[in-house]
């Protein structure tokens, strides 16, 4: 008996791709705002820290890092500001 195997189409698999690592990037940005103060600070040198590897995920996510990182600078400023009240993100 012969099977196939079903792939995905490569625009379908692309996406699918995306997705994962925006959901990558979704994760470490919650634990950066409202995770347990060790995991805040693993965050935030994630996403913040000279490191190759958030620049790499940035890109498979079809997102540039340095936008990225300008709007979390932004939102941390605001919640540092008392614009989002109840936020936890800690100071760089």
């Amino acid at each position: 008996m012969s099977r196939e195997i079903e792939t995905l189409p490569k625009d379908q698999e692309l996406t699918s791709e995306k997705r994962l690592w925006q959901a990558v990037i979704l994760h470490a940005i919650q634990e950066w705002t409202s995770g347990p103060l060790s995991l805040r600070r693993q965050a935030q040198e994630y996403l913040f820290g000279d490191h190759s590897d958030f620049p790499v995920v940035c890109q498979s996510a079809g997102m540039d890092v340095g936008r990225l990182r300008a709007g979390l600078k932004k939102l941390k400023a605001e919640a540092t500001h008392g614009a989002y009240p109840g936020r936890c993100i800690t100071a760089q």
